[in-house]
């Protein structure tokens, strides 16, 4: 599609139509087809000036990838205010005028065009934020993996805008109170992304995750025990990595195979498991400590017995247990809970980011048995290797 700016219009033809879009934003020489657009929404950048520009952290490369945008600054009419834009923000107009050409482009391809002469706003909520970014420095089969980190960031992704109620964007207080403090003292000034571990890829629980549930439910029990999902699944990971270095050990003569059985028992255990998913994490963010003490504070209200609790992980695990357990009396504190949730998704995100265990190959689960020849261990690794 040919797009061509003049006298603060957008004009382009489709089907022998000729359209006129208003725009003051004027004309990038930057090819539409080398750029991605996400759609995304926010409830806390709702300003024309939250536009920001985007880095992707790549281990200890920071690239430049984009920005997000506004979709109301496409709208602006002040050709001053926008040259001013375009001098101290560089090519945040260019990056403008592509996201308008994608716009324009989805319109047509959604046959959402009605009128010959529209504002962009006529069509799409005006609460829409955009992102454009460089498809040369994310790929479009990794968009999925900066989802929970555009979330941490303040955005809530969206495959489709004209589904979305973008007044019902779950609010996390303790964000929002962050975020407002950021753009008050000046240090909110980039994003910058990462993508999630490549091990966690496969799990389209995580989009969901942070495209669905934590933007549509407000329920702060629900809302903890999906996020505890994600626990749940590095327990299975957990499991398999204890469960590797004991058949190894045993495979090595480290272990008897009454040890081998004690240690298989004791490695399903939830606790053991939980604890191998923070073996190796420092825990140095301060969110660490304002969820135990909130928790804490929560079971004193409830007249519940913490004396027993000394890390996150036993805090985090009583709470689950009690959600479970006990939610006929914890629904007496649901504004407690919320509090402890909104700072539960950020020690999540942080988890995604730090945890060191890995995926491993379930044929790795072959135990030698000593007792049979190698002859015969040989069948039976076969025999396993082919039921897998």
């Amino acid at each position: 599609m040919k797009y061509s700016c003049k006298d603060n219009k957008i004009s382009f033809e489709d089907n022998g139509d000729i359209y006129n879009c208003r725009s003051h934003i004027p004309q990038s020489d930057l090819n539409e087809d080398d750029y991605g657009l996400l759609f995304l929404g926010s409830p806390y950048f709702k300003a024309e000036s939250d536009f920001y520009k985007v880095n992707l952290n790549r281990g200890k490369d920071k690239n430049r990838l984009g920005w997000i945008i506004p979709i109301n600054l496409l709208c602006n009419t002040d050709d001053n205010y926008l040259s001013n834009l375009s001098e101290s923000s560089a090519s945040l107009l260019d990056y403008a005028n592509v996201a308008f050409r994608k716009l324009l482009t989805f319109c047509i391809k959604n046959n959402l065009l009605e009128e010959f002469d529209f504002e962009i706003t006529d069509i799409l909520s005006e609460s829409i934020i955009l992102f454009v970014y460089k498809q040369d420095s994310l790929s479009i089969s990794e968009v999925d993996y900066i989802i929970p980190s555009l979330y941490n960031s303040g955005f809530y992704t969206f495959d489709n805008p004209l589904s979305v109620n973008f007044g019902d964007l779950y609010c996390s207080k303790l964000m929002e109170r962050e975020f407002k403090e950021a753009k008050e003292n000046g240090s909110l000034v980039n994003v910058n992304l990462k993508l999630i571990h490549e091990k966690y890829y496969y799990m389209s629980f995580l989009k969901h995750l942070y495209t669905d549930i934590l933007r549509t439910n407000r329920n702060p029990f629900f809302r903890y025990i999906s996020l505890y999902q994600v626990i749940e699944i590095l327990m299975s990971f957990a499991f398999d990595d204890i469960y590797f270095s004991t058949i190894s050990n045993y495979n090595l003569g480290t272990y008897s195979k009454n040890e081998l059985r004690e240690k298989l028992q004791d490695c399903s255990k939830e606790k053991e498991l939980i604890s191998r998913i923070y073996d190796n994490i420092k825990q140095s963010s301060p969110y660490y400590n304002d969820f135990t003490e909130a928790v804490e504070l929560l079971f004193t209200s409830m007249g519940k017995e913490i004396r027993k609790l000394k890390k996150f992980q036993d805090y985090m695990y009583a709470l689950r247990n009690a959600i479970i357990h006990d939610m006929r009396n914890l629904l007496n504190y649901s504004d407690q809970m919320t509090d402890i949730v909104d700072c539960y998704e950020k020690l999540i995100f942080i988890l995604l980011q730090e945890c060191e265990l890995d995926k491993n190959d379930k044929k790795g689960l072959f135990v030698i048995d000593k007792e049979l020849t190698a002859k015969n261990n040989k069948k039976k690794m076969v025999r396993v290797y082919n039921s897998i």
